[in-house]
């Protein structure tokens, strides 16, 4: 009896150093850290008592939303592995954790803005937050569709018992999804406030990434409701950062700084944006074209907002005399924006 609480102890005393003093090394390593404990051990909750502790013990709000960071990775490390082993409920208390730690991350975040001491974190955040999308994406698309009648049961469950556990996780999964969503936009708000620049650069490159990824899942010739709504979430997600590109190119406008660049490099972006969503449109199936239509409109009015700002400065270059992404545009848009396009041609 005497040996078992021993064990027990060291066990959770070797935990618990871990946590408090452990990782620091990991902050600027691009893979996701290693699961570690996870949801299907028994000594799961000394990991979570461990990291609660951690993070009393953790003082200033940079210090706390870079720790709460981590464990959130941490967790969605977790969440990964349980998916890979269909422990479903496991996954879903692995990803609820993740939503938890990163309300932390938000919380402090603003506060370290607050003290104006945000700016890594900020920046790390930003950079971080599409490739998590995407590992909430995989693990969503591994879950059978709502209703499912063949959904794969255990030993021990009904299929009744089952399919609400796989509801349970798809929601879990949605939420955390819009969370990162939501914490990539105020990173990249805080972080426009002292380097546009670089705010810039990660919602470009962002957008890119979610064009390509739209664009590979409408060429796997597949339509199912996983892929459809796939591709709806990710023309969602660009619209909402490319509605950003513009805010921040109004902070720095307001912090005085001359944003022609800014715009113009807007422009031929946006219009490249163009290119690739017709593209995407022309080879996607039918059920997923409404979305797509709507991306398009989205990035049209975008484009001659921009070029609108840059006549007004007397700007005039190939892109905001060319006219050719608007002619290309599919019917059903082009009738919606008749006007506007003849104006432009």
């Amino acid at each position: 009896m005497k040996k078992n609480l021993l064990r027990v102890t060291l066990v959770s005393c070797l935990l618990i150093t871990s946590l408090l003093f452990g990782g620091a090394a990991y902050a600027q390593d691009e893979e996701l850290p290693a699961p570690g404990i996870t949801p299907d051990s028994p000594f799961y909750f000394f990991d979570t008592w461990g990291k609660n502790i951690s993070m009393f013990f953790t003082f200033g709000p940079e210090a706390k939303a870079k720790k709460a960071l981590r464990y959130a990775e941490e967790r969605l490390s977790e969440a990964q592995a349980m998916g890979n082993k269909n422990k479903v409920r496991e996954m879903t208390q692995a990803a609820n954790d993740y939503d938890s730690f990163m309300a932390m991350v938000n919380e402090r975040l603003e506060e370290a803005s607050r003290h104006g001491t945000s700016d890594n974190i900020s920046e790390r955040l930003a950079a971080l937050s599409y490739r998590i999308h995407i590992i909430l994406s995989e693990l969503k698309d591994k879950m059978p569709p709502g209703g499912k009648k063949d959904i794969t049961t255990t030993d021990n469950e009904t299929r009744e018992e089952a399919t609400s556990a796989s509801d349970e996780a798809r929601a879990t999964i949605n939420r955390a999804k819009i969370a990162t969503i939501n914490s990539q936009i105020q990173a990249l708000r805080i972080l426009a406030k002292n380097k546009p620049d670089r705010a810039l650069d990660i919602s470009s490159d962002t957008i890119e990434k979610l064009m390509e990824r739209a664009r590979f899942r409408v060429s796997e010739n597949v339509t199912t409701d996983n892929i459809t709504g796939d591709v709806e979430e990710t023309l969602d997600y660009a619209d909402r950062i490319a509605a950003l590109e513009e805010e921040i190119a109004a902070i720095a406008e307001e912090k005085g700084i001359d944003i022609t660049k800014i715009q113009e490099r807007l422009a031929h972006s946006t219009a490249n944006r163009l290119e690739t969503l017709i593209g995407v449109y022309e080879k996607a199936p039918e059920a997923a074209r409404k979305g797509i239509e709507n991306a398009i409109e989205n990035s049209v009015k975008k484009y001659e907002r921009t070029v609108e700002k840059l006549r007004e400065k007397n700007v005039s270059d190939e892109i905001t005399e060319n006219t050719t992404a608007l002619q290309k545009l599919p019917k059903p848009v082009k009738e919606k924006l008749n006007i506007n396009i003849s104006n432009k041609a």
